[in-house]
């Protein structure tokens, strides 16, 4: 069995003062974070006490602002509602349009160029003006010739509108300047002024200049019109048809008049 000696007395009072020291800091350790926790809750309390004076004070202006709030995204909310459903609507119209024969096809156009008209949304008007100008072309060379001359300007007005309206898109523009040069071809059929091919020549040029249109077939159709545009603009004279040879019965009926004469 092995025996243990007391430390000297000296070393006994550095524990007891080592121990007493450990336990004052950590004492004073607990304090200052009771004290930091009780600053808190203060700042806590006094920050909901003015909280509390300030709605007591402002209350009523902050609630109008929040029933303003409520009624301003209300009206937004249903004014987003309700243009859809216009819109809606607009396209149904569109669709149901007919342009067969010519006589319906000019109504329909007449209505068209009225709701783009009442329109605002850009990719309707956009849809809208080409199918002005590709309606009224198709429709100007369906009716006898000559061309008509009344459904010519109107696709030249479409052409142009769309040409000013979407000059940053490039389909809108290869297909105005295609269009206004058609338009100058029937102009030409019309009255025979040669001015017309100068015309069509620059919107046919200002396709194949155009890089933005590299990657559309734009260029290439304008390039093969530019080809044969001299034969397109050449004058054509149409000779009333000759008339019929005499019948048979005409023949005699003249043979025996000539042998009636004295």
């Amino acid at each position: 069995m092995r025996c243990f000696a007391h430390p000297p007395a000296d070393v006994r009072k550095r524990w007891v003062r080592t121990s007493a020291a450990a336990t004052s800091r950590e004492s004073y350790e607990s304090m200052k974070a009771d004290r930091r926790h009780e600053l808190k809750e203060n700042d806590l309390m006094l920050a909901l006490d003015g909280a509390r004076q300030y709605l007591d004070v402002h209350g009523k202006q902050i609630g109008l602002i929040a029933v303003l709030i409520l009624v301003v995204f209300g009206a937004v909310s249903f004014g987003l509602r309700s243009r859809a459903a216009t819109m809606e609507d607009i396209w149904r119209r569109r669709n149901q349009l007919v342009f067969d024969p010519v006589d319906v096809g000019k109504k329909s156009l007449e209505a068209l160029e009225g709701i783009t008209k009442e329109v605002t949304d850009k990719e309707f008007v956009l849809a809208s003006l080409m199918d002005q100008g590709r309606q009224a072309l198709r429709l100007a060379q369906k009716v006898p010739f000559p061309p008509d001359r009344e459904l010519n300007e109107r696709a030249r007005e479409a052409f142009e509108q769309l040409r000013s309206g979407f000059s940053d898109n490039s389909l809108a523009v290869g297909v105005a300047l295609s269009g206004l040069a058609t338009v100058e071809e029937n102009e030409f059929v019309l009255d025979g002024d040669s001015s017309h091919k100068e015309k069509a020549r620059a919107h046919l040029n200002a396709i194949v200049g155009n890089p933005k249109l590299n990657a559309l077939p734009f260029q290439q159709l304008a390039l093969d019109r530019l080809k044969v545009l001299d034969a397109t603009f050449t004058k054509v004279t149409v000779e009333p048809p000759p008339p019929p040879p005499p019948t048979e019965a005409a023949v005699d009926e003249a043979g025996v008049d000539h042998v009636d004469e004295p």
